[in-house]
């Protein structure tokens, strides 16, 4: 049987249009699975950040359970953050606009983070990234895979006080925060929000890592032992300035550990 190349080619393009699709859905699944930044076994990070151990023993922690503080603590850590933003040094210092958008985005990171709902994380996701973007991301994430990482957030205590900001990503250059001891397990965006962005000299944009205090079931034993490891760590949450849109977008989500325990795996939170 002959077959027209002509005809042929379309089909080999919807053939590897299909596989490539499939490829980044796949990858998208391990992403969402797999934390891009384990504890490193190397020395890198290898003393904590004693500034921030001491700020979590002196942290007042809100436990939300329904009540009204459910309502006034993510606004209070949003204060605390408009703070946090007003005492950053000139040259990393944001503008009137993005210093409000930041607080905005962060605050509703938290209603979500202590109040789950798998629809509003998906009416998010629409209006940040659209309609078919949010519904395909539903086909791969499903309602169950979402709940399990919110559970331990939700089950986590807050405080607004000692909310830290600092510039992760600056015109494309990477910030090093290692000098300050700890370490952070995070998720990073890889497609889901925008295009995949990586720090260098052809990614020119600015990112901010927000620091919120906590403490609750965000890691495991690495012993292999059952059950979950409750401790005081940061919730970290890092964004993307978007200037065409003059809106920030999630890029990272983790939890930061400065008291850098080798003895427990962190769990980061959905992005």
């Amino acid at each position: 049987m002959n077959i027209d190349r002509n005809q042929a080619a379309p089909r080999l393009d919807r053939r590897l249009a299909i596989a490539i699709g499939v490829f980044i859905f796949g990858a998208l699944s391990l992403w969402w699975a797999i934390p891009n930044k384990p504890r490193p076994d190397s020395a890198e990070v290898i003393r904590p950040d004693a500034a921030a151990v001491v700020a979590l023993d002196e942290a007042e922690f809100v436990t939300p359970g329904g009540g009204a503080t459910d309502a006034d603590l993510p606004a209070s850590i949003a204060r605390s953050l408009a703070a946090a933003i007003a005492e950053l040094p000139l040259a990393d210092a944001l503008s009137a606009e993005q210093s409000e958008g930041l607080a905005a985005a962060v605050r509703e990171r938290i209603e979500l983070y202590i109040a789950p709902d798998y629809g509003r994380y998906l009416q998010s996701l629409e209006r940040l990234t659209g309609r078919d973007r949010a519904s395909r991301v539903a086909g791969f994430l499903s309602e169950k895979d979402w709940a399990s990482l919110a559970e331990r957030y939700k089950n986590s205590s807050y405080a607004a006080s000692s909310v830290r900001v600092q510039p992760s990503v600056l015109e494309g250059q990477s910030i090093s925060t290692v000098a300050a001891g700890g370490h952070t397990s995070y998720r990073r965006d890889l497609g889901m929000y925008g295009p995949r962005r990586q720090p260098g000299p052809d990614e020119i944009f600015d990112a901010y890592e927000v620091l919120i205090p906590m403490t609750g079931p965000v890691a495991v034993p690495r012993s292999g032992g059952a059950g979950d490891v409750t401790m005081p760590a940061y919730l970290s949450l890092t964004f993307i300035w978007e200037p065409s849109k003059s809106r920030w977008i999630p890029w990272r989500a983790g939890v930061h550990d400065p008291a850098d325990r080798s003895d427990v795996g962190l769990i980061p939170p959905w992005l």
